[in-house]
C-alpha cells in the first residue's frame, strides 16, 4: 500500500497520510482516498505532555486550597481562608481549563488526567501536601508556598522546551507569573 503525504496548514498536525486504493493504480491518488490518518507531530506530543502534567498540577493544587479553607475559617483565620480560595479558583478557573483549551487546540487529548489516581499519584511533579497541621498557620502557609514555588518549577521547565509554540508560551508565561505572585501573596501573610 502507498502512503501520501498531503500538505497540512494547520498545527498541530504537521502532516496528513492518505492510502490510495491499490485497486485503481492508473487513478490520481487524490480521487480514491478512502482513508485519511492525522499524524500527530512529535514536538506537539511533548508540549502536551507538558500540558497534562502541568495540568496535573493545577488539580492538586486548587484541592490543596480548598480543602483547608472550612478549618480555617473555624480557627479564626478567615482573611487566609479568603485568599486560600482566590487563589484556588485562579488554579481551577484560569489555569487548568486555560491548558485543558491549549491542550484542545493542539489536537492533544490529556487521557492521563481521566485517571484521578494517576493525577495524584505521579503525573502531577508538584505532589500533595496534606494538611497535618491546619491550627499552625505558619505550617499551612509554608506547605502552599513550597507547592508554588514547584509549579514554578514546572512552567518554567516547560518554558524551555525548543519546540514550544508562541501560543502556549504567552500561556504557560501568563500562568507562571500567576504562581508567582501566589507565592509573593502568601508569603506576606507569612509574616
Amino acid at each position: 500500500m502507498r502512503f501520501y503525504r498531503l500538505s497540512a496548514t494547520s498545527f498541530p498536525y504537521s502532516t496528513v497520510v492518505a492510502r490510495r486504493s491499490e485497486t485503481l493504480p492508473y487513478a490520481s491518488p487524490f480521487l480514491y482516498i478512502h482513508k485519511i490518518e492525522k499524524v500527530m507531530d512529535s514536538s506537539v506530543l511533548r508540549i502536551g505532555q507538558a500540558l497534562e502534567e502541568a495540568a496535573a498540577s493545577e488539580i492538586v493544587a486548587y484541592y490543596q486550597y480548598s480543602v483547608v479553607t472550612g478549618a480555617l475559617r473555624q480557627l479564626g483565620h478567615g482573611d487566609v481562608a479568603d485568599e486560600f480560595l482566590r487563589i484556588a479558583k485562579d488554579e481551577l478557573d484560569d489555569h487548568y481549563l486555560g491548558l485543558l483549551g491549549r491542550m484542545s487546540e493542539l489536537g492533544y487529548i490529556p487521557t492521563r488526567l481521566f485517571n484521578i489516581d494517576s493525577v495524584s499519584n505521579g503525573l502531577s511533579p508538584c505532589a500533595y501536601a496534606a494538611p497535618v497541621a491546619v491550627e499552625d498557620l505558619a505550617y499551612t502557609l509554608q506547605q502552599n508556598i513550597d507547592a508554588e514555588a514547584c509549579a514554578i518549577e514546572v512552567y518554567s521547565s516547560i518554558l524551555v522546551l525548543p519546540e514550544l509554540d508562541q501560543d502556549t508560551r504567552e500561556l504557560v508565561e501568563g500562568i507562571k507569573a500567576d504562581e508567582e505572585e501566589h507565592k509573593a501573596d502568601l508569603t506576606k501573610l507569612f509574616l
